[in-house]
């Protein structure tokens, strides 16, 4: 019995494959090369991470979560915003409607209603307030108004 390549491959296909796998291959070591060129350019470049001070660290945190709230909140969470007068009317003056001058709010309702959305209130993609800058928000009107700095 004489063994060789099936017959319902031809020689013509198995040069076209030799190709195939040979692109295959150079991409896959062009991919590996560029990942440790980068690992090995991140090694070299690393720099020590400052020490800072959890006092100056929570501060930046608020003043990181005071300039989200300029961004993204104040134009509908303004004295005269669409959001103050519908929360003014659902709270009837028991709860500050002003987002600011709030005591009571969690960080976790914060996140939540920015993510999803609450009645007239449209959610928020990633894409619009990172994760980051939604933790800093929520601890932002999260802390009590007298302990943060104020929106710019």
């Amino acid at each position: 019995m004489k063994l060789g390549w099936p017959r319902f491959i031809r020689v013509a296909d198995i040069h076209r494959m030799h190709g195939v796998w040979l692109l295959v291959g150079a991409v896959c070591l062009g991919a590996l090369g560029l990942r440790a060129a980068g690992y090995a350019r991140a090694q070299r470049g690393a720099v020590p991470a400052p020490v800072i001070s959890t006092a100056s660290a929570a501060t930046a945190q608020l003043t990181d979560g005071s300039k989200v709230y300029a961004r993204w909140c104040v134009e509908c969470h303004n004295a005269r915003g669409f959001a103050t007068v519908k929360l003014r009317e659902r709270y009837q003056d028991s709860e500050p409607a002003i987002l600011t001058e709030r005591k009571d709010l969690n960080a976790d309702l914060v996140k939540y209603v920015v993510r999803n959305g609450i009645s007239f209130m449209p959610s928020f993609r990633k894409t619009e307030i990172t994760d980051r800058e939604l933790a800093a928000l929520s601890n932002y009107l999260a802390t009590d108004p007298a302990k943060r700095p104020k929106a710019k």
